[in-house]
């Protein structure tokens, strides 16, 4: 499809800033800024609002997670299904998807969250529209998880008539019990990975919306999710307008909503419209925020992917179908023998995170990786995208085979659209993996690296400037479905957000190409923790900054 003029150079900067944003072996690293006054606060509180403390009895959540990622709330007993609609249960789904846990080691006390986020720059942010909810006024809430409390922000008719202001597709929203937003704070993430921190923060938020999915569907709440929303209207709700500082900017990414019929539904008054909504005080993370053009560029890419004047407002065949082999490329025999299930309970599952996983090299299954696999890359995708088939939109995977038994050494393709698998290259690659991973050891050691790639070229001209969020935030989906399988089979798995991407295309063969490696993520057995410690000092100690490059 032909953009107009407009549309293309929207593209051209997205593309211009996504060529900016790459690392190379010889360039400036990853890192944040040394002085600590610029290091931003861990978690936003709105101390000025109501408070709500969430209850701390949890509902369990005992399906198998790799039997949940497989065939949804299929696998839930039903017995589970359709959970009270109260606060035990709103608790318990953002304590399982975005709760910190503590875990005490000696006098120290270390804290985690239920995710792996970007080097523990928790850039995401969520808010809960409570529209029919036993034990909580209805209104729009700011989930804190250091208090685990709810802060009322606003009453619930405005929240719900803002959310849907223009949108007559989403006025099922009044039949539901809640709502829940998943926001990025751009600040958090441009510290931690400078100009490259858009990119990372559309991944954590994809990350996040996969965790609240898996959470409310192993609690049997059935749920709907939503990628694309109207980014102005939401910015306003939660009281964060357009020119809002990068110190406190946010905006909401996707929402996962609550999609049981409420047993209660909020009541709209006859003639209730959406008005002026008053912005939201924010303190500022941190004492110090850097004001150079190169960090405030997130704000700027943010509104070319989202500002009106486009078409194309779906991603639909034949671009959710390609494929960045030949369509003749040879095909393997590698199939997996039987549907995914069991895996570790889904609270288990999501708890036991580990914040600073290494890797070991002793072989893994066959089975365990083509399971990891299929319900990574084949558990659908979410609006507004619609591949043709059970499969992810964008995201096309890689695998560099280790260790693996059953399954031949070297570099590997699996198409989703076909569930099939192709050898491009036999061999041991491990010095190359750690290497294009950004010299991280547990890449070299690990069984197998997925290589996440997009055809970020044929996507955004084709498709508009959003899909590149898109890409981005599916990508991010995928990174935590391959998470979660992994840890629900006793494996350990680790993402780099440091990979050489020119290098890694190179690798991969796609260099004159439009596909992009967009992530790399390890998966094997554990490793030595006291391993995971010195390479976390090493890599310290390497960072220089990435600030104005």
């Amino acid at each position: 499809m032909n953009q107009p003029r407009h549309i293309l150079e929207r593209v051209e900067r997205l593309y211009s800033y996504h060529q900016r944003s790459k690392l190379m072996a010889m360039g400036p690293r990853v890192g944040a800024p040394p002085d600590p006054a610029y290091k931003p606060a861990a978690f936003r509180i709105f101390s000025h609002a109501p408070k709500v403390l969430l209850p701390t009895t949890l509902l369990d959540a005992p399906t198998g997670m790799l039997s949940l990622l497989h065939a949804g709330q299929d696998a839930v007993p039903d017995s589970l299904r359709s959970p009270p609609q109260d606060l035990k249960t709103l608790a318990s789904w953002l304590y399982y998807a975005a709760g910190e846990t503590k875990r005490t080691q000696g006098r120290a006390v270390t804290w985690a969250r239920s995710f792996p986020e970007a080097d523990a720059s928790l850039p995401t942010e969520i808010y809960v529209a409570v529209l029919g909810l036993k034990d909580i006024d209805s209104g729009l809430y700011h989930f804190c998880p250091r208090e685990f409390a709810l802060r009322r922000l606003r009453d619930g008719v405005p929240t719900l008539m803002q959310i849907k202001k223009g949108r007559p597709d989403l006025e099922f929203l009044k039949t539901l019990p809640a709502v829940i937003l998943v926001g990025a704070s751009y600040w958090r993430a441009v510290y931690r990975y400078g100009r490259r921190g858009y990119r990372t923060m559309l991944l954590d938020a994809g990350q996040m919306v996969q965790n609240l999915v898996a959470a409310g569907a192993g609690l049997g709440a059935q749920t709907i999710t939503r990628l694309r929303m109207n980014d102005s209207t939401l910015r306003e709700l939660i009281g964060c307008p357009l020119d809002e500082p990068l110190a406190t900017a946010e905006s909401i990414v996707a929402m996962v909503a609550w999609a049981d019929r409420a047993v209660a539904p909020i009541v709209v008054p006859a003639g209730a419209s959406a008005g002026m909504l008053p912005a939201i005080a924010r303190a500022e993370l941190s004492v110090k925020v850097c004001d150079d053009p190169g960090s405030a560029e997130p704000l700027l890419i943010h509104q070319d992917c989202i500002a009106p004047g486009v078409a194309v407002h779906e991603l639909r065949p034949p671009l959710t179908e390609m494929s960045p082999l030949p369509a003749n490329f040879p095909v393997s025999s590698v199939r997996l023998d039987r549907d995914p299930e069991g895996g570790l309970p889904i609270r288990q599952t999501m708890l036991q995170r580990r914040p600073k996983a290494t890797l070991a090299k002793p072989p893994i299954n066959r089975g365990d990786l083509l399971s990891i696999n299929r319900v990574t890359f084949r558990g659908g995708s979410f609006f507004p995208m619609f591949p043709d088939g059970p499969h992810l939109a964008c995201v096309r995977p890689f695998w560099i085979v280790h260790d693996v038994v059953g399954i031949d050494h070297g570099i590997w393709y699996y198409h989703p659209p076909a569930d099939t698998w192709s050898q491009l290259n036999a061999g041991q690659y491990r010095r190359e993996a750690k290497y294009l991973s950004g010299d991280h050891v547990s890449f070299g050691d690990a069984a197998a690296v997925c290589v996440m790639v997009c055809n970020l070229h044929n996507l955004m001209t084709q498709g508009g400037p959003d899909a590149y969020r898109l890409a981005h935030l599916e990508t991010g989906i995928a990174n935590q479905r391959l998470y979660l399988a992994a840890t629900s089979l006793n494996l350990g798995c680790l993402a780099s957000q440091d990979f050489y991407d020119e290098d890694a295309r190179n690798f991969l063969g796609l260099g004159k190409t439009g596909w992009e490696v967009l992530s790399v993520v390890a998966i094997g057995k554990h490793g030595d923790p006291a391993v995971a410690a010195m390479e976390q000092k090493a890599k310290a100690l390497g960072q220089v900054g990435m600030w104005n490059g």
